[in-house]
């Protein structure tokens, strides 16, 4: 949960061509969230986008396809509050 967070503006923004770890992550939520079903390979490409405008179509946020703060803070909010 830590490398998807910026120590001074809280959540990072993730959107269509990032890569790594964190874009890792969010396709491990989506999939275990049933929203995403493409290889998790941390490679912020369509199947990603698609997904988080899935995701954020469920929760009233604007389907925009990048993985921003409310869509982050709202997508890890369980694990936030295990954490805590």
């Amino acid at each position: 949960m830590t490398l998807l967070c910026n120590p001074h503006t809280g959540y990072s923004t993730l959107s269509e061509g990032h890569s790594g770890i964190p874009v890792n992550m969010l396709q491990q939520k989506l999939w275990e969230k049933n929203l995403y079903s493409g290889e998790i390979d941390g490679s912020y490409k369509t199947g990603t986008v698609e997904a988080v405008k899935a995701f954020q179509a469920q929760n009233n946020l604007i389907p925009d396809g990048i993985a921003g703060p409310a869509t982050l803070h709202l997508l890890f909010e369980e694990e936030l509050s295990t954490e805590n």
